[in-house]
Order: structure tokens, then C-alpha cells, then sequence
């Protein structure tokens, strides 16, 4: 079998596990919804991927609703990529990957059983329950108040969290916030966006 259609395996036989955890494929991403937000794990290939040896990874991600609807109402995202998630982590980070760096697996002319095993296991026991757990918008406000965030840049994070600050009413924390953001990008090349976003929010 040609590397390829190794690969399509793979993707289709991690599929199957993932739709037995309530994942639906669109792509080669697969979603899960709770409410209004969305966990989504996606296979990617590498730019160094050849007709002989795939090279892949699997980027995982969180979209909140609530964040989507306040700065783009107008538009409706059924399957979000990637890169429109507000929390984003490569598989390495459930790895022994050194340093959060990304895991890359390989798929030559050789059978996938236990690559597939090993992706299977990493997303039974460690991605999916993660992801679960922090999808909620309470527990990604927990996370970026006390200063992670994990795919963003520190503009985001700010951004994001006073977005939902504003929306369950605790203003202290919200002026906290803003008043962070302005010290930290006013008059910076963030100013414009920045100004933007508190004209909306206030």
C-alpha cells in the first residue's frame, strides 16, 4: 500500500474511535460540541510530506461561541479551523515532547497498527478528557484570568477574557482587565485593534 492510502487509513480507523466519543468529521478534522462551543481535533500533514513518507501531527483546539458571536455576530462558523480557535494546543503538549514542541509522526510503506495504537491511547486517556474538561466558557475564563493561554498571543488572551468578563456582568474584573490591555498596547501596533475592541466592549 502506498503511504497515502496508509495515512487514510489511519485517519479513518482514529475516526472511528473518536466518533464513539460523540466526534463528528468534517475533513480531516473531527468536532465535538457542548452548547455553544466546540473541542476540534484536526490531522495535519507536513509541508516535508513526499509521495513516499507522510509526516503529520494533530493540532487541537477550542471555540467559544460566546467570543465568536461578540466580534463577528454576523457569520456563522459550523466547523471552526484552527486557526479561528481561541485555545490551541499541538498533541506534543500530551507527550514526551520536549518543551510543548509539536509531535510529528511518520507513515511510510509499512503497516500502521501501532502508530495507531499509540495516537488512539494519547487521545483516549489524556486529549479528550482535557479537552472536555476545558471547553466551557467558565474554565477558559479560569485559565487565561490566571494568565495562561495556551495558542495566544497575550493581546488575545486579554481580549478574550474581557469579552467574557462582560458577558457574565463582573465589571471590577472586567476594568481589570481593559485597564491591562491599555497599559500593555497603547501606542503600540496593536493600538488601532486595541481601540476597536474597547469601543465595542465599553
Amino acid at each position: 500500500m502506498s503511504a497515502k492510502d496508509l495515512y487514510d487509513g489511519l485517519v479513518q480507523a482514529c475516526g472511528y474511535v473518536l466518533a464513539e466519543q460523540s466526534f463528528e468529521k468534517k475533513g480531516n478534522a473531527f468536532y465535538f460540541s457542548n452548547a455553544e462551543n466546540k473541542a476540534v481535533i484536526s490531522f495535519q500533514k507536513s509541508p516535508k510530506t513526499t509521495s513516499s513518507e507522510i509526516l503529520f501531527t494533530l493540532e487541537l483546539g477550542l471555540f467559544s461561541g460566546a467570543i465568536h458571536d461578540f466580534m463577528a455576530a454576523d457569520t456563522i462558523v459550523e466547523f471552526p479551523p484552527i486557526a479561528s480557535c481561541h485555545w490551541r494546543k499541538n498533541i506534543g503538549a500530551y507527550t514526551e515532547a520536549k518543551n510543548d514542541d509539536p509531535k510529528w509522526w511518520s507513515v511510510r510503506h509499512t503497516q500502521t497498527q501501532l502508530l495507531q495504537k499509540e495516537i488512539v491511547t494519547i487521545l483516549i486517556n489524556k486529549v479528550i478528557p482535557d479537552l472536555k474538561q476545558t471547553m466551557t466558557d467558565s474554565r477558559l475564563g479560569a485559565l487565561w484570568f490566571g494568565g495562561a493561554g495556551p495558542g495566544l498571543t497575550e493581546f488575545q488572551r486579554l481580549c478574550y477574557l474581557s469579552i467574557l468578563l462582560k458577558n457574565i456582568n463582573r465589571e471590577k474584573e472586567l476594568m481589570d482587565v481593559l485597564t491591562q490591555l491599555e497599559e500593555q498596547f497603547s501606542n503600540t501596533d496593536r493600538d488601532e485593534m486595541l481601540q476597536m475592541h474597547l469601543s465595542k466592549i465599553l
